[in-house]
C-alpha cells in the first residue's frame, strides 16, 4: 500500500520518481524482527497528514473512511501479531519524500506453508 501511495500521488510524466525498500532482521527484547523501510524520492508527507501518522491509534480511528489504505496495513499488523508487536513510524526523510518504517516480529515459514 505505500507503494501504491506513492505511485498514485507522486507520480507524474516529467518528474522522475525513486521508490526504495530495504529490509533486515532485528533482535529486539531477545525476540526476532522484521524492519521494513519505505521511502521516496516525492515531496513527502504534508505537515497536517504527518501530524495525523505519527498518532497512529488515532489515525485509525479516523481514517476508516479516507485514506484507509495506510488503516488497513495497520490494523491487519496489529490483528495479526497484536499492537504491542507492531510499530509504525512515519517521517520525511531529510532531502528526499515520504518515508516509513516498520517492526513486525518474524515468524519464518515452515516447509508445508511453502508449499
Amino acid at each position: 500500500n505505500f507503494v501504491e501511495n506513492t505511485i498514485k500521488y507522486e507520480v507524474a510524466m516529467d518528474k522522475p520518481i525513486d521508490i526504495h525498500i530495504r529490509t533486515s532482521l532485528m533482535k529486539k527484547e531477545n525476540k526476532d524482527y522484521l524492519h521494513i523501510s519505505i521511502w521516496d524520492t516525492g515531496s513527502g508527507y504534508s505537515e497536517k497528514i504527518l501530524k495525523k501518522l505519527q498518532n497512529i491509534d488515532e489515525y485509525v480511528k479516523v481514517s476508516r473512511t479516507e485514506r484507509i489504505g495506510i488503516s488497513n496495513v495497520i490494523e491487519r499488523a496489529f490483528l495479526e501479531f497484536g499492537t504491542d508487536k507492531c510499530h509504525f513510524h512515519f517521517s520525511n526523510r531529510m532531502g528526499a519524500g515520504a518515508q516509513v518504517q516498520m517492526e513486525l516480529p518474524y515468524i519464518p515459514f515452515t516447509k508445508e506453508e511453502q508449499h
